[in-house]
């Protein structure tokens, strides 16, 4: 019952079969059983089609309406039962908190807790945030862009962004007009986070226009350090190639992107994930963040 709620609210918001399929990673033959089935079991209508998409019915909006709460409750009461029964926190990671400040954040937790285990999944943050809103993950450490409205979330760290030179040549005069650069591309939740923030910008190095995004900051770094052009990206992965303050350009004041632990509503009342948070807030590790 509960992976057939699952199926319905997800159809409310993405209104496809195929959408909810990618989603609950089933096939859309068995998104449609799981309907059925719910379907038979309330013995009413739940879905119509609609064009291209699927609707449901007002029959189905009262059910979502009711048990959605109910839903997300019970669901979180499960994770942390199985969280605190064999010790053990599935945890999805952006890559780009991963590949830079992360690994070494989450091992200093470690030494902390040694008796949680982590299961650790590595994606971009919105596809982090889905592994939690799907239940195959009880919390995401990535950029928070905030919209994932039915989760909750606690602040961990503001990055700093950095801007890094190409060939790691920092410009003896600042350029007129917008620094063009390359960055990440714009369905990312870093971009959602400081897309306004470049926006109001005024100070030093001053606006940006950007010419060029691709899908991954590492990305980024590496076609800047070859020389391809000035890569706008986190401090973190900058720190990860080494690149020391002489070599970066920096905001003033600051541009930040918000890295936050997503969860559900009631995931952060329980101790271990308190513990688990608070410990990763004071991780050694995100001193590399700070700005000289």
């Amino acid at each position: 019952m509960i992976d057939a709620l699952d199926a319905l609210l997800a159809l409310e918001e993405l209104r496809t079969m195929s959408a909810v399929a990618v989603r609950l990673h089933l096939t859309q033959s068995a998104v449609s059983k799981r309907l059925a089935a719910l379907e038979n079991s309330v013995g009413s209508k739940l879905t119509e089609r609609h064009g291209r998409h699927v609707r449901l019915t007002p029959e189905a909006l009262r059910l979502v309406q009711e048990t959605r709460p109910l839903l997300s409750q019970l669901k979180d009461s499960l994770k942390i039962v199985r969280l605190v029964g064999n010790g053990t926190l599935r945890l999805a990671v952006s890559d780009s908190v991963m590949s830079s400040w992360g690994a070494a954040a989450l091992r200093d937790v470690a030494k902390e807790m040694p008796g949680l285990t982590l299961q650790l999944h590595v994606h971009r943050s919105v596809l982090a945030v889905e592994l939690v809103r799907s239940g195959d993950c009880q919390l995401a450490l990535c950029a928070d862009p905030a919209t994932a409205t039915e989760l909750s979330s606690e602040d961990v760290t503001r990055e700093p962004m950095v801007i890094i030179p190409p060939g790691l040549k920092v410009p003896k005069k600042r350029q007129s007009g917008p620094l063009p650069v390359i960055t990440i591309a714009p369905n990312a939740a870093t971009w959602a986070i400081i897309k306004d923030q470049l926006h109001r910008h005024e100070g030093s190095p001053g606006k940006v226009h950007v010419t060029r995004t691709v899908e991954s900051f590492a990305a980024v770094a590496q076609m800047a350090i070859a020389g391809f052009g000035f890569g706008l990206l986190p401090l973190g992965v900058a720190r990860a190639f080494r690149i020391r303050n002489n070599g970066l350009m920096w905001f003033r004041p600051n541009i930040f992107r918000q890295i936050s632990l997503v969860g559900g509503s009631t995931t952060f009342g329980r101790p271990v994930v308190r513990q688990f948070l608070e410990e990763l807030r004071r991780s050694p590790s995100l001193k590399s963040l700070a700005r000289p």
